[in-house]
């Protein structure tokens, strides 16, 4: 299966040839301030700043919109819970279904937060090569063992997505068909179990190569980093960014 999560990392803009530790660095802490915010006007200043930011590292919006409305279906759900249980002022009514003025804004800002904080997210992995992010992970000082499991996830869940494709083919070409019946939920269950015990066989097995080969925890990188005035404004001005928004939340 293609992974393609890094796959505009090529494109010239002022975000890609943004260092990638300072881009780290700058857009975590833009992250931690969005996450904090509690008003509708402060949530929406950051969801346009995080647009400004899309378009200026000349990410596809078709690229990102997909990918951003598989990630709201599953807030759905919870729109829905708030919406009907928050209680509060009723913005309007259906018999003995109430919908609430509260939950409604509650589930509307919650909303803006995660489009806002996901697209931080696509630009911070989406304009540098994954291994090029992860090198700038440990060079900030993130644990080796986390930067690894992340290295590692990010690989093999593309392997055991195309495995469980394949298993799958299998199944639909000896006649299984996804019905509402306890027997389709059967092999259901036992396609997922197969899949993960041949992908704890394949995890020992990968282990054992990698120790043979050597591995000692510690991968060998030749991307090396570069900072310059440039790099250093792009810093600073994200963090006045940071700051705005964290001291006008709080001043509404």
């Amino acid at each position: 299966m293609h992974v393609d999560i890094d796959k505009f990392a090529a494109i010239n803009s002022p975000i890609h040839i943004w260092d990638t530790r300072c881009k780290i660095i700058s857009l975590m802490i833009l992250i931690f301030c969005i996450s904090t915010l509690k008003s509708i006007e402060a949530a929406i200043f950051s969801l346009l700043i995080s647009l400004i930011l899309i378009g200026l590292s000349r990410l596809p919006y078709r690229f990102i919109s997909r990918r951003v409305l598989y990630i709201a279906l599953f807030l759905v759900p919870l729109f829905l819970f708030l919406v009907l249980t928050s209680g509060g002022n009723t913005f309007i009514s259906f018999g003995f279904i109430k919908l609430y003025r509260e939950g409604i804004v509650l589930s509307f800002m919650i909303f803006i937060k995660m489009i806002s904080i996901v697209l931080i997210f696509f630009i911070m992995f989406g304009t540098s090569s994954f291994n090029h992010t992860a090198v700038a992970l440990k060079s900030l000082k993130i644990p080796s063992k986390l930067v690894n499991l992340l290295l590692f996830t990010y690989r093999y869940i593309f392997v055991y997505l195309e495995d469980l494709r394949k298993m799958r083919s299998a199944l639909v070409l000896r006649g299984y068909r996804t019905r509402n019946s306890i027997r389709s939920l059967k092999s259901t269950a036992n396609l997922i179990g197969s899949l993960l015990v041949r992908s704890f066989e394949q995890s020992e097995q990968i282990y054992k190569a990698m120790t043979l080969r050597g591995f000692n925890d510690n991968i060998v990188s030749l991307d090396e980093f570069h900072i310059d005035y440039v790099d250093i404004i792009k810093l600073a001005l994200a963090i006045l960014i940071s700051i705005f928004i964290f001291f006008w939340e709080y001043s509404i």
